[in-house]
């Protein structure tokens, strides 16, 4: 336990570095994996006096509780963070913390989100990073097209409850599963009530681009059709009744 806590107290003092206004994260890649969390060990034995002892900067009760983020595959381990760069990952407009000051970029989108169909995604928000170049300015995954991705969904966990949950825009089946505690439309989303109103602006300006659609293709396709109309040459019969001195002679 006190190499634990010595490790955490020299990462915290190496990795933190500021140059501007960019803040070099303090994370530390622990021997841990999601697994562990499911009964208590060393992750909620780490004693302390003050935030400073933790690596997290989260003393409660004499313990550490430290702030994880976690690969759902058990054959990669978790990343310890300090408790305001974990929040950031499902950073919301309520918050005063901003991910973009923090590097490696610490959210990740899945990949599976990102291929959703079209209309599902104006439906709902969807996942964004801050811009990367490389896969290392990513603290998960890889670097495509300017946004950090994983193929493997994260979950945040805490080692105060020891308790693991999905964070936002990872697939869902229930709201208990999400960190969040909103599963909507198969992904975590941080909040249910904007979105739903989102989601209704969104179809109703849908319904409204459908209708116009609709309406400029009739009169299109209407004056089209008058244009041909028009252009076609008119074919005339006529029609030659025969005289009776004309019936005679046949």
């Amino acid at each position: 336990m006190k190499s634990f806590l010595f490790t955490s107290l020299i990462v915290l003092l190496c990795t933190i570095g500021i140059k501007g206004d960019e803040i070099k994260i303090s994370h530390q890649e622990t021997t841990f994996n999601i697994n562990d969390f499911s009964e208590s060990s060393k992750i909620n034995a780490v004693k302390c006096e003050s935030d400073n002892d933790c690596l997290s900067n989260s003393c409660v009760d004499g313990v550490c509780d430290f702030f994880f983020l976690c690969p759902e595959n058990e054959k990669e381990n978790c990343i310890s963070l300090q408790s305001d760069a974990w929040k950031t990952y499902d950073i919301t407009e309520d918050n005063d913390v901003h991910p973009e000051k923090y590097k490696p970029i610490i959210r990740s989108c899945y990949k599976e989100e990102l291929h959703t169909n079209f209309l599902a995604k104006l439906l709902s928000p969807t996942c964004e990073t801050e811009k990367c170049e490389k896969d290392n300015d990513c603290l998960f995954g890889s670097c495509y097209n300017s946004t950090c991705i994983t193929e493997t969904p994260i979950y945040k966990c805490r080692s105060k409850d020891l308790l693991c949950k999905k964070a936002n825009f990872i697939k869902c089946s229930a709201d208990n599963q999400c960190n969040s505690g909103h599963c909507i439309s198969g992904f975590c989303l941080e909040n249910e009530y904007p979105t739903i109103q989102k989601g209704v602006i969104s179809s109703f300006l849908i319904a409204v681009a459908i209708r116009l659609g609709r309406t400029l293709f009739k009169y299109l396709y209407g004056d089209i059709k008058k244009k041909n109309a028009k252009s076609k040459p008119i074919k005339v019969e006529m029609k030659i009744e025969k005289t009776d001195k004309d019936k005679k002679e046949d």
